[in-house]
């Protein structure tokens, strides 16, 4: 029975014969792939690392707040409360935003004459429990970060409890935690006394603030670590704030807080305010809604910006590893159709067209192409393990970056090898396939 001709068999054959050559090409082929799957897994990585770094970052701060307080009298009463409150959410109505009105009170006091003056200073602050936005208006971040315990809210106005700063709990309250009674011992106030804190023999009308208990302790934050946080109503009866007779209640600040001010007047709001409140002196947050919006978008940007630098090296890197697989391979193969024209002439005189030849040649090409994909693919697979282990483990150097593998790599190694292996083949092919077999014999 006659033997077919096999064009695998022939092919692996002259692999084979040709070992030397053929697997320097396959040793090519796969140090290109595995730099280009390493490259890539790289870029996949930090594409991922910086999808997560957008995600993480925090949100720009919509919430606005305006300060007021009075150049000439230094305090407002339960009515200018309310009256700022009427012209603020007549001015945001138009907006949809919602917002708030709060009395503020504050003093300082030493906490003991014999240790001085400086250092020695710290705030008693009184808020509105019901109001958590008054926070923002101290803490440096968006809000207050608790160390144990909780905040005020939910606290009765006038219960006797308190929120400690973390440096003024480290200072003097060292041994002091959640559900503690402590008490505070002003013995010197230092600034933003008004005429009803004395008697008339211009003496603080204070002896001593009554034990609290210890509601919640912060964590460090620049904004509320020297200060002592109370229920507003509680704090402004001590410091003789709160007339009962007329059920008055005196503050030196009044705060505005507006949960979305993206899209708030504020110079018209303000001009409002000056209208109602002849006297008034203020601040707004406007500055800090524009500042934590640009600072949100340009670190958006820039991660966008790194992503389609990594992207763009990596469509270079794969320019120029499919070129270079095409020329190493394309050399090969001419090199390996020049020592096969005898046999190839014999193939053609025996019967083998055109087609039969481009065949033979292309699946030399792609069998190449093959084994420097699989070597190169389980080369660069490993190397991006190791990266990826080095930069969990933090190596740090050249183990920047995480590392991922995806199939969507493993496609696009597949898909250059494959087009860089039919380009090779083609000249070869067509070259062979141009030759006479009766020439080819007779110079062979």
């Amino acid at each position: 029975m006659k033997k077919r001709f096999s064009v695998t068999g022939y092919v692996l054959r002259n692999i084979a014969v040709r070992r030397l050559r053929n697997g320097l090409t396959v040793c090519r082929l796969a140090v290109l792939v595995a730099f280009f799957v390493l490259f890539s897994a790289l870029s996949e990585g930090a594409h991922d690392y910086m999808v997560r770094s957008i995600a993480d970052l925090p949100k720009p701060d919509t919430t606005g707040l305006i300060v007021m307080w009075d150049r000439e009298s230094d305090t407002y009463n339960s009515s200018d409360l309310l009256a700022a409150d009427r012209v603020l959410q007549e001015a945001i109505r138009p907006s949809g935003a919602t917002g708030h009105t709060a009395g503020l009170y504050e003093q300082q006091f030493a906490m003991d004459e014999s240790e001085g003056f400086m250092g020695q200073v710290y705030s008693l602050v009184g808020v509105d429990p019901a109001i958590p936005g008054v926070w923002k208006y101290y803490a440096s971040e968006v809000g207050p970060k608790l160390s144990s315990g909780r905040l005020l809210s939910g606290a009765p106005s006038d219960s006797a409890c308190v929120v400690l700063g973390h440096g003024l709990k480290d200072r003097f309250f060292p041994n002091a935690s959640v559900g503690d009674r402590i008490s505070f011992v002003p013995v010197n106030m230092t600034w933003d006394v008004v005429p009803r804190d004395r008697d008339a023999n211009g003496v603080v009308n204070i002896s001593r603030i009554p034990e609290v208990e210890v509601h919640g302790i912060l964590k460090p934050d620049y904004g509320t670590d020297g200060r002592a946080f109370f229920p507003l109503d509680f704090l402004a009866r001590q410091f003789l704030q709160y007339n009962g007779t007329t059920n008055t209640t005196f503050y030196q600040q009044i705060l505005m807080i507006i949960d979305d001010a993206s899209n708030i007047d504020f110079n018209g709001l303000e001009s409002s305010l000056k209208s109602e409140f002849r006297s008034a002196n203020g601040w707004d947050s406007r500055y800090n809604l524009e500042w934590s919006r640009q600072w949100y978008d340009d670190s958006v940007s820039s991660f966008k910006d790194m992503d389609a630098t990594l992207d763009g090296w990596l469509m270079v890197l794969g320019l120029v590893g499919g070129i270079l697989i095409v020329l190493g391979t394309t050399n090969n193969m001419t090199m390996s159709v020049y020592d096969q024209r005898r046999e190839i002439a014999t193939l053609k005189a025996t019967g083998i067209d055109n087609r039969g030849v481009y065949r033979l040649i292309l699946s030399h090409g792609m069998l190449l192409c093959s084994f420097g994909l699989v070597a190169g693919l389980a080369a660069g697979w490993g190397i991006s393990i190791l990266f990826d282990f080095g930069y969990r483990h933090s190596w740090g150097g050249m183990f920047f970056t995480p590392a991922t593998v995806d199939h969507v790599t493993v496609l696009l190694a597949l898909g250059l090898v494959a087009l860089s292996g039919a380009l090779s083949s083609i000249y070869p092919a067509y070259r062979v396939s141009r030759l006479r077999p009766v020439e080819a014999l007779r110079y062979e």
